[in-house]
């Protein structure tokens, strides 16, 4: 029944991971940033499911090898 509604809510949750992620990078998926700048790495995403009205929501989070990026909405479900 929620299942456009679902699909939609997890779509807008990765890629707000994403933006966050790539604004904190401040560089673009190919672009090199200079060795003596770069502190963090992009290191792929994990998982974690959400209990919601329309159903349990699982979201690939991106992440960096030094920080997570759980978008700023999702805290309060922590």
């Amino acid at each position: 029944m929620y299942g456009k509604t679902r699909l939609a809510w997890k779509q807008f949750w990765e890629a707000q991971s994403l933006r966050e992620r790539d604004s904190y990078m401040k560089t673009g998926w190919y672009d090199r940033a200079e060795p003596s700048t770069r502190a963090d790495y992009r290191n792929g995403f994990y998982e974690r499911e959400y209990v919601t009205r329309l159903g349990t929501i699982r979201l690939r989070i991106a992440r960096t090898r030094g920080k997570n990026f759980l978008p700023r909405g999702l805290e309060e479900f922590e």
